[in-house]
């Protein structure tokens, strides 16, 4: 307690900042007269769960914009005394170390466990991204007009375990393809009119 304010402090990565993120930073703010915010930094946020999208200065940066408390660069797992001189309540949502069935304890600070958003969270995020990306490539290479030559040569076929084979990506896989491909355009009218299920 500082100048008889109640102090609150939570952390967090805060990667792909979302409305979850929120929810448990204004629930955190409400705990106390203050609320000072820390943020994991690359090292440790990669050593217990995956490298950041945003970087370390995003993060932050990203935290501050929001104006609701003095925010920090977190160094630790978990936060030393040092981290808490002053801080009268440490709120966190489930992570890092945080559950309903393991509460980090604190000499001096009161823990208090804040309510997991459902529904959204970062690996989510991820998660959509990700696959989005995939329908999207699989979208472009159904559209892919593969000539007879390239069919036949194996060029349009999709490898086993690779992504969608575009022609732009096939190009940049395999060296000396763009001078390969003017070869086998010579030789277009030998394939014309085939029928592609034969190769």
């Amino acid at each position: 307690m500082i100048n008889g304010k109640k102090i609150c402090y939570t952390y967090g990565v805060f990667d792909l900042l979302h409305y979850g993120h929120l929810k448990a930073l204004k629930k955190a703010q409400k705990l106390g007269d203050s609320l000072v915010i820390g943020v994991f930094s690359d090292r440790v946020a990669t050593s217990f769960k995956r490298t950041p999208v945003m970087t370390q200065n995003e993060r932050l940066n990203a935290i501050r914009e929001l104006g609701w408390g003095k925010v920090r660069l977190l160094n630790y797992l978990v936060p030393c005394e040092k981290d808490l001189r002053g801080i009268d309540i440490v709120a966190k949502a489930e992570g890092a170390g945080w559950s309903k069935y393991d509460i980090p304890k604190f000499q001096r600070a009161k823990s208090v466990l804040l309510p997991y958003t459902k529904g959204i969270s970062t690996s989510e995020l991820i998660k959509r991204i990700y696959d989005r990306n995939i329908q999207s490539s699989n979208r472009e290479n159904a559209n892919t007009k593969w000539s007879c030559c390239e069919i036949k040569s194996g060029v349009g076929k999709k490898r086993k375990g690779s992504q969608t084979n575009t022609w732009e990506n096939i190009k940049r896989r395999i060296p000396g393809l763009s001078r390969r491909k003017k070869q086998a355009t010579k030789t277009k009218n030998k394939f014309e009119g085939c029928d592609p299920s034969r190769y």
